[in-house]
């Protein structure tokens, strides 16, 4: 459990401090009002394109972080599909 525990702190840290300068330069805007120049859209392009890979590295992450629950708890944690929900 410690194991598991350590790998998740090492892993969120490290998301975490790419996340807050990452999301720091990213502006979450439509660009309708105005139209790019090409230098622009290519900086655009550069700056979404690193968002993609942090957000893919996240999901591995978490990918991987359930998968060694799952093995080390003996328990299942992903949602089965079909799988029906109990009643409360």
């Amino acid at each position: 459990m410690d194991r598991v525990n350590s790998w998740v702190y090492r892993k969120r840290t490290a998301i975490n401090s790419k996340k807050r300068v990452k999301l720091a330069s990213l502006d979450i805007t439509f660009m309708k009002e105005k139209e790019l120049s090409a230098g622009e859209k290519d900086s655009r392009i550069m700056e979404l394109e690193r968002a993609l890979s942090t957000e893919k590295m996240r999901s591995e992450n978490l990918e991987k972080m359930m998968e060694i629950a799952e093995r080390e708890l003996k328990i299942d944690i992903r949602k089965k599909s079909g799988a029906r929900q109990s009643m409360r």
